[in-house]
């Protein structure tokens, strides 16, 4: 680096060389110099320099002289030069050349080089550095002087661009105990870094790069260790300029379960696979190396648990009621099952029920390993509800369904149901695809008492696991009416139900069917009962003299606050209709004219209206209802003239039921 101090000033640093024979450093220039690498370096004008030099390195901002030096030894014309020790790469400093008098400035070149820049001992898998047994943190590792070592890593070139694990140390370790070990520079390093776990130098058995989660292309290993095996960590850079400051973090991971008071939370029967690799001692039950499970059975009954030739380690299976210094003594505790290889673990235990339980997976000795937890019940019954006669009550609002393991069919059909039902649950509703009967399989039972006159919606619509049936039922057990049943329900997937029923009684109790398609569909549910509004089409229209019949339609809205429902009929002769309405339906032909009628005790609605165009409609108050609350359903139906010489000279429509909302 060449300099020219011709004109340079002399700065008023005050220097532990100024003095020195009697000058000051004098027209000086400054320097600023980071240097890669940590280590010793030489600065030198050393037979360099036209004119008598003195040398001074400082901290970056100036305030702090750490070495300077006047005519070295060996420096021909009072060149200088200094060296400075441990300096840390990565740091700036700024680097003083002036003169030994005010006469002395001229050129100048400034040679920097390091002294002691010669890969670290540990450079090489062979040379590596042995580390203590167990966790620990290394901080400030440097690799800058680090060259890359020959040994091949699947890593090598695993993303596009990279050029293998570059610029690596080695370190040499074992685990002080078995179990599952994390290899980290994740968050903690300024490079961008590879990491490998080897054994004998020879073979890796994992790497990585880039690991989710890691800030700055930083890395996390985690393997299964033995505390009987010696392991090397290969720390280098993804690529050739990846190389500087980072620490690495050896911990055990720890087991998420390997206490009472945080376990795995289970329930019902299955298989559970465990590791207790790692698993420490629990003091309060006497158990070494144990992991933890809270269980809650489905159904109440005598159970099994088991690892019974499922795991590769000598089990113990304890079962508690609550954590072990609230619950006294174990309910249940085996060691050696009758018959299991490897002195595995059966335990029965009777009498349990649909509560939280505490399990604990131990090895006999200490020792731990993997394997499966098999649990199963051996005498479990049906639920309560799973007979009409034990039927659970439902409410408005949302109601749990579990179908159950253990639910049976109860043989109930829902066919039967009446010639005139809503038309989204007529009588074939409910059948198989061959025309069998109605049948729920597998089905559980609800009591429902109306908190009003309305009718309901039973809605498992997208809320089922599985594909259900639901049927609605009036009288007793034994005797039942059935009122309507879904299957399918229009726009719900998978086979879900929803179920809706007009007319039901404020008070009186009806008995709900919730059950599935086939004799394997079973699941959960969430039922939702909410009062039905809306409007309905029903009944059927007879011809006319002008086309296929009349149909009933509305506008405006159900809602009882708005108040602005209006009852329309189309398809009409221009001649003239009058509107009635009912709180029941009905379904019988007309006497003396055509048509049906379709709304029983009707009550006429006030105004003969003049048909124009084929239609005619009425505005209808709440108050000419008689104040039906909400939930409630109206009937309407039109009766109209019809001169055309069609039949008798009058006839009805169709009809629709008026489901009133707030």
């Amino acid at each position: 680096m060449a300099l020219d101090t011709s004109t340079a000033t002399t700065g008023a640093e005050v220097s532990a060389c100024d003095g020195l024979l009697g000058a000051i450093i004098s027209n000086d220039m400054w320097l600023s110099w980071t240097p890669d690498c940590s280590g010793d370096y030489s600065i030198s004008t050393c037979n360099i320099a036209s004119f008598d030099t003195n040398l001074g390195l400082w901290s970056s901002a100036c305030a702090a002289e750490l070495i300077c030096e006047e005519d070295s030894a060996g420096c021909a014309g009072f060149s200088t030069t200094i060296l400075p020790l441990g300096l840390v790469g990565g740091t700036a400093y700024a680097i003083r050349v002036g003169g030994y008098g005010g006469g002395d400035a001229g050129l100048t070149d400034v040679d920097i080089s390091c002294t002691s820049c010669v890969p670290p001992a540990n450079d090489e898998c062979a040379g590596a550095t042995v580390l203590p047994a167990g966790a620990q943190t290394l901080v400030g590792i440097d690799t800058c002087l680090a060259t890359t070592s020959a040994d091949a890593s699947a890593c090598d070139g695993a993303t596009a661009g990279g050029a293998g694990v570059q610029n690596d140390l080695w370190y040499e370790w074992s685990p002080d105990v078995d179990g599952i070990w994390i290899v980290s520079t994740c968050n903690i390093s300024a490079v961008d870094t590879n990491l490998g776990i080897w054994t004998g130098c020879a073979t890796e058995l994992l790497c990585d790069e880039d690991t989710g989660g890691c800030a700055g292309f930083t890395t996390e290993l985690a393997a299964v260790l033995s505390s009987a095996t010696t392991y090397q960590i290969r720390l280098g850079g993804w690529g050739a300029g990846d190389s500087g400051i980072s620490d690495l973090d050896i911990s055990q991971a720890p087991l998420t379960n390997d206490e009472c008071e945080a376990p795995t939370v289970i329930s019902g029967e299955g298989n559970t696979a465990f590791d207790s690799t790692g698993a420490t001692a629990s003091p309060s039950s006497g158990l070494a190396s144990d992991v933890w499970y809270e269980w809650t059975p489905v159904f109440a009954g005598d159970y099994n648990f088991s690892t019974c030739s499922q795991a590769d380690f000598d089990t113990l299976i304890v079962l508690w009621n609550a954590c072990p210094l609230a619950a006294g003594a174990p309910l249940g505790f085996n060691d050696d099952g009758a018959g299991c290889a490897g002195f595995t673990s059966n335990l029965d235990v009777a009498g349990l029920n649909v509560i939280p339980y505490y399990i604990a997976v131990s090895g006999f000795g200490g020792a731990t390993g993997t394997g499966d937890l098999t649990i199963t019940c051996t005498s479990c019954l049906p639920p309560a509800n799973n007979d009409c006669a034990g039927a659970t009550p439902m409410v408005e609002g949302a109601n749990a369904h579990d179908h159950g393991n253990f639910s049976t069919a109860s043989g109930q059909a829902a066919s039967g149901l009446p010639a005139f039902v809503d038309t989204d649950t007529p009588d074939t509703a409910c059948e198989d695809f061959n025309g069998a009967p109605d049948v729920l399989n597998t089905d559980n039972w609800y009591s429902f008492t109306a908190p009003a006159n309305s009718g309901y919606v039973f809605d498992a619509c997208d809320a089922a696991s599985y594909d259900s049936k639901l049927a609605i039922y009036s009288g007793a057990c034994g005797s039942l009416t059935a009122l309507a049943c879904n299957d399918d329900g229009t726009g719900c997937t998978g086979f879900t139900s929803t179920l809706q029923v007009t007319g039901l009684a404020a008070g009186s109790t009806y008995l709900v069917q919730v059950g599935g398609f086939g004799a394997a569909d079973a699941g959960t549910a969430t039922i939702t009962v909410s009062r039905r509004s809306g409007t309905q089409n029903y009944c059927t229209t007879a011809a006319n003299s002008v086309g296929a019949g009349a149909v009933m339609a509305s506008s405006g809205s159900t809602s009882i606050a708005a108040d602005d429902l209006v009852v329309e009929c189309s398809g009409l002769p221009d001649d003239f209709a009058i509107f009635f309405f009912g709180a029941a339906k009905d379904n019988t032909q007309n006497a003396g004219f055509n048509g049906v009628h379709c709304v029983s005790n009707p009550i006429r609605l006030p105004a003969v209206i003049l048909v124009a165009g084929g239609s005619a409609s009425r505005a209808v108050t709440n108050a000419e209802l008689g104040g039906p609350g909400a939930g409630n359903t109206v009937f309407f139906q039109c009766f109209y003239r019809d001169h055309g010489n069609l039949g008798n000279g009058a006839n009805t429509s169709d009809a629709i039921a008026v489901t009133l909302g707030l």
